[in-house]
């Protein structure tokens, strides 16, 4: 027996090799077939976990930009007012003022129907007009005092009442007042006769460039005001003569020059050359041969040019 045991567990340097790496091989099975199922599962769930905090994390991201947006104060109305009468104003004028069409079918569409604006805050319940539109419009809106009909009930405490009606009359018109066409503002020139707002600002523009009217005619002169707008508007016109304001034909700039009503951009630069080439221009005399090529002067201006 202790024979058969020596012979048994002898083993050569080979054999003894090959049991080792076989058993090495078994346990590295055994190791791998127990891991295998709990690192799959430890992946799966790590990936499960991250996908959670991506899409948390993104929520907290768009809350975040949301809350941001709604703080942010709502973006300015960018009108450009003037002084208008809301009362018949075309829709061109609204236009130019900045309203979209929507809000000026609204004003249009409230007309229609008899509305008429009595006061700034009459603009001010327009729903298509907000808060701070209205901010910007209403330092501009200029209404000349207007009767309210007598067929407004809401001022009529017998309305229906068949066998007792008052006469109701209305309020006497307000008498127009004499402008001063100098010292007038568009709020003045505005309570005139087919005068509208944006021909009220034209007047007041036209005179400042001009250095003040020297007499009534050149109202005319201002752009949108015809002979027939003129004669309506002529019999509330008066006219104080004023000094002049000035332009210096030797020493003020191109600018200013070429802005004045009776110099064109030819004349200006004929002017310019002179001044430049030949010294200054003495008199009116010579000023007319210098932009002679140039076009024919108003004789007008005279009166607004120093040498």
């Amino acid at each position: 027996m202790d024979e058969f045991n020596d012979g048994f567990l002898k083993f050569g340097r080979g054999e003894r090799i090959a049991v080792i790496s076989l058993a090495v091989a078994i346990v590295v099975l055994i190791v791998l077939g127990i891991w295998k199922p709990f690192r799959q599962e430890t992946k799966r769930y790590g990936f499960h976990a991250l996908d959670s905090l991506i899409v948390a994390r993104q929520n907290a991201l768009d809350e975040q930009a949301e809350k941001q947006v709604s703080s942010l104060p709502a973006d300015e109305p960018h009108l450009t007012p003037f002084p208008f009468n809301p009362n018949g104003l075309p829709e061109e004028e609204w236009r130019k003022m900045g309203l979209s069409d929507r809000q000026i079918r609204t004003i249009k569409n409230y007309e229609a129907k008899g509305g008429k604006f009595y006061s700034k805050n009459d603009v001010k319940k327009l729903y298509s007009i907000s808060d701070e539109e209205f901010a910007q419009l209403e330092p501009f809106i200029v209404i000349p005092p207007l009767n309210r009909s007598i067929y407004d009930h809401s001022n009529r405490p017998d309305y229906g009442n068949s066998k007792e009606k008052k006469e109701y009359n209305q309020p006497e018109a307000k008498p127009i007042e004499m402008v001063e066409i100098n010292s007038a503002d568009s709020a003045l020139f505005v309570q005139l006769p087919k005068v509208s707002p944006y021909l009220a600002s034209r007047i007041v523009t036209y005179r400042n460039k001009l250095g003040g009217f020297l007499n009534l005619e050149q109202l005319l002169e201002v752009k949108g005001m015809d002979s027939t707008h003129y004669q309506v508007i002529l019999p509330y016109l008066q006219f104080q003569s004023v000094e002049a304001k000035k332009i210096d034909i030797n020493r003020d700039d191109f600018k200013t020059l070429v802005n004045h009503p009776y110099l064109n951009y030819d004349m200006v630069k004929a002017i310019f050359k002179q001044r430049d080439s030949k010294g200054m221009i003495k008199n009116w005399s010579q000023l007319l041969t210098v932009t002679k090529n140039a076009g024919e002067l108003n004789p007008m201006l005279e009166s607004y040019v120093k040498f």
